[in-house]
């Protein structure tokens, strides 16, 4: 087994993955849940992108995203979901900085992370 694949089957094995994927199936089996996941992802995108252009409706837009996800936040499944999926990224993240660090000290025996 390479490292690629134990470090994916690792992640796979994590009970907040496991958790995250029925929780996925719970939301997706709600239509009405699933639409306004898909309404909050589409409001955050709109407000980064104001924010990224220093647009003038960007107050606006964190506004109507926030006051999205507040509403979504009152159903347990959802807010659990969103809390995985930034915990999840998180350590993705997080990992993705480690490999990294290791290949630059390799390349580079100076480097310092």
């Amino acid at each position: 087994m390479t490292p690629t694949d134990k470090l994916i089957k690792a992640f796979q094995n994590d009970p907040r993955v496991i958790r995250f994927k029925a929780l996925e199936k719970e939301i997706e089996k709600h239509p009405t849940l699933l639409q306004a996941y898909e309404d909050l992802k589409l409001a955050q995108q709109a407000f980064v992108r104001a924010k990224s252009k220093k647009s003038a409706s960007k107050d606006a837009l964190k506004a109507a995203y926030e006051s999205q996800l507040a509403a979504l936040k009152d159903n347990p499944f959802i807010e659990e979901y969103l809390d995985l999926i930034e915990e999840l990224n998180y350590d993705l993240q997080w990992t993705i900085g480690e490999i990294e660090d290791r290949i630059n000290a390799v390349l580079n025996p100076d480097f310092k992370p």
